[in-house]
């Protein structure tokens, strides 16, 4: 799957070209939820989709 620069990075000016997005430049509510991963919780993720909200992923097992 090709990557989309468009929604990895947002043109900030032509000096900088491109900055790249954090979690919290996506979806402020998510970062609360990020940061309420417990150790109990390895192998969760956050993520956002292209409607601008945001869902718990698990990786591995």
């Amino acid at each position: 799957m090709p990557i989309d620069h468009d929604r990895l990075f947002k043109i900030v000016d032509d000096a900088s070209r491109r900055k790249p997005l954090t979690l919290g430049d996506l979806n402020k509510d998510a970062v609360a939820v990020a940061q309420s991963i417990t150790a109990e919780e390895r192998g969760v993720a956050v993520c956002t989709g292209p409607d601008g909200g945001w869902g718990r992923a698990s990786v591995g097992g």
